[in-house]
């Protein structure tokens, strides 16, 4: 899978997600300022948004298209605890995320939007 990391998270997380062997970029490293522009990107290259901002899981259902999207339904967090979740949560995470274009996880669980 790829994924495209949101700005209000850490670039260590893409870096966790290389290191799975997965395509990961940060949003950081694209010339695109808005959320819609990413978002566009994303879709035009298929990547999967991660993203902690409500605004992009509800944006998510009025873009069309829209990209795949893994909201984080979390408060701050630490880097580490952050990635400890992904691996805590990795293999259900990937076989959601194949079936399903909008999934939530949260520290406990993860929630299918649709």
């Amino acid at each position: 899978m790829k994924w495209l990391i949101d700005e209000q998270l850490p670039p260590q997380l893409t870096d966790w997600l290389i290191e799975q062997g997965e395509e990961a970029i940060h949003s950081k490293e694209l010339p695109y300022s808005t959320d819609k522009e990413l978002s566009q990107w994303a879709v035009q290259q298929g990547y999967i948004v991660v993203s902690k901002d409500i605004d992009l899981l509800e944006w998510h259902v009025r873009l069309d298209p829209s990209p795949s999207l893994l909201y984080l339904s979390l408060q701050n967090i630490k880097t580490s605890d952050l990635i400890n979740l992904f691996r805590r949560h990795w293999c259900q995470l990937c076989r959601t995320l194949r079936k399903h274009t909008c999934v939530e996880m949260r520290k406990e669980e993860i929630h299918i939007h649709w």
